[in-house]
């Protein structure tokens, strides 16, 4: 059942909205990065979208076919 719920999860897509300056900037720098061939860190408090800034790079990545891995 846990394995099911990961595999749905996993599959589901969730993006940034919003067309705020805080949110284009965000955007700039998604774009920036997901380009590069760097690690990324993201930090922050809980409930920010740390999440859906790290999928959001994935997805726009050379390695998006690969695996989303969270550590």
């Amino acid at each position: 059942e846990n394995a099911a719920l990961k595999k749905q999860s996993s599959s589901i897509d969730v993006s940034l909205t919003g067309n705020s300056p805080q949110i284009q900037n965000i955007q700039q720098i998604i774009e920036r990065v997901a380009q590069t061939n760097s690690r990324v860190l993201l930090s922050g408090e809980p409930g920010t979208g740390k999440d859906i800034v790290a999928r959001t790079i994935h997805k726009k990545s050379p390695r998006a076919q690969e695996a989303y891995v969270v550590v």
